[in-house]
């Protein structure tokens, strides 16, 4: 018995990853709108009914599952990037580095970035991303500015740095000099960091 329920909860996760793999790539190559049901599940080799069974919202539960594995990733690759750095200002040029590495990744771009916002609406993308990139900014605030700092003040804040680096992240993907824009973006997030860790500007 307990070997049978091993193995369907298995085949459950093999299906799951293999929707969502085919998900992302075809929202990534082809946009969510130009995307089916249909295409998802043959590329996923899965049946319609057992996309709805795992997903009963459809389409657009299966693209926001994308989005929340992403925005997961990309957690996870900020959180780990400051693993060797030299010095404070080396560990925040490495975090803000992995978040253009993936954010300017072509699928990740298209489907965060220019489909999440219309597809999910502007309130529910924005509070996927603010649940991870800016409570991740959020909590690197919370060292530099103390105990004294109030909640909506580092929610202020985050909110600011959040916004700047998905501004930046479009100029990037939008330059003639791609790497050159880049290397300014990190500049100008250290920048910007810098000055909103300051304990004055409580």
């Amino acid at each position: 018995m307990i070997t049978s329920q091993r193995t369907q909860t298995e085949r459950s996760k093999a299906t799951i990853t293999a929707l969502q793999s085919a998900a992302l790539s075809l929202f990534g190559d082809c946009g969510y709108e130009a995307t089916s049901l249909d295409q998802i599940c043959a590329a996923a080799n899965v049946t319609k009914g057992a996309l709805y069974h795992h997903f009963p919202g459809g389409k657009i539960a299966l693209f926001e599952a994308v989005v929340i594995i992403e925005q997961e990733r990309m957690l996870s690759a900020m959180a780990a990037a400051p693993h060797n750095a030299e010095t404070a200002e080396h560990a925040l040029r490495l975090v803000f580095a992995a978040y253009f590495d993936i954010a300017l990744e072509p699928r990740i771009y298209r489907i965060t970035l220019l489909d999440a916002p219309a597809v999910l609406g502007l309130e529910r993308w924005r509070d996927i991303e603010y649940r991870y990139s800016r409570a991740f900014i959020q909590e690197g605030l919370k060292g530099p500015l103390g105990p004294n700092a109030s909640d909506e003040h580092l929610e202020m804040l985050a909110s600011a740095l959040f916004g700047s680096a998905c501004e930046l992240t479009l100029s990037i993907a939008g330059s003639k000099k791609p790497e050159q824009a880049r290397q300014h973006a990190i500049d100008i997030m250290l920048l910007f960091f810098g000055a909103a860790a300051r304990p004055s500007l409580q």
